[in-house]
């Protein structure tokens, strides 16, 4: 965990990003945990089991929609002909469109759960905003954490995925809380949105980390 957290960036500031959500609104702390238990005791090894957190996917997905990070293609060609050059970046604010009432209602709410009963819907079924676009992972024009439509991160699968068994450990084995709940939540750093450095988290392994029906301790699988 300590080589992932230093060895890569969005996906630490990701998690970051949902610990600090869990701390500000500890309502979804227990609907999460239920899930959690009942993902382990239906499947308790492998990772295709992860598929079945829709809360902790939905979670993670409005998390990412109102902290995302700056999408830039070089070089490119547009359809005009026009160019622009290697070394140069091209960027679009994915934080204005993840934000735009066009697209989501009350878009500057943290909503936990928006997109979660859209991405319990089965693929093919239901309005044309539910099913398997509505997960994580899934890229889209009003969602472009993931870059473009076309041209996607091919990482993504990968990301949500590990990011859901770090979560998952963080909530069954500790407690955290912000040390300033009134802190900085982020920083703009150049085209990044990043983790404010000034907040904190107060972290304690549990005494009695949470179990499923069998009474076996949580550990990732």
């Amino acid at each position: 965990m300590g080589l992932m957290f230093g060895g890569a960036h969005q996906m630490p500031m990701l998690l970051a990003f949902a610990l600090y959500n869990l701390c500000k609104y500890p309502e979804y702390l227990e609907p999460l945990v239920d899930e959690i238990k009942t993902m382990q005791q239906r499947h308790p090894e492998g990772t295709r089991q992860y598929d079945e957190l829709h809360l902790m996917d939905g979670f993670l997905k409005e998390t990412a929609r109102l902290n995302p990070t700056v999408v830039f293609l070089y070089p490119f060609r547009f359809s005009d002909g026009r160019v622009v050059p290697k070394d140069n970046w091209l960027v679009m604010s994915s934080h204005a469109i993840m934000q735009h009432q066009d697209y989501y209602d009350n878009p500057s709410d943290f909503e936990g759960f928006r997109f979660a009963q859209k991405a319990k819907a089965p693929r093919g079924e239901g309005d044309t905003e539910g099913g398997s676009k509505s997960l994580f992972s899934s890229p889209s024009f009003d969602f472009p954490f993931w870059g473009s439509v076309k041209r996607p991160c091919p990482r993504r699968f990968y990301v949500s995925i590990v990011a859901k068994m770090v979560l998952s450990h963080f909530i069954m084995n500790y407690d955290f809380e912000l040390a300033n709940p009134n802190g900085p939540q982020s920083l703009a750093w150049s085209f990044a949105l990043m983790p404010h450095p000034m907040m904190k988290l107060l972290i304690r392994k549990k005494t009695h980390p949470l179990t499923t029906e069998k009474g076996q301790q949580n550990e990732p699988s």
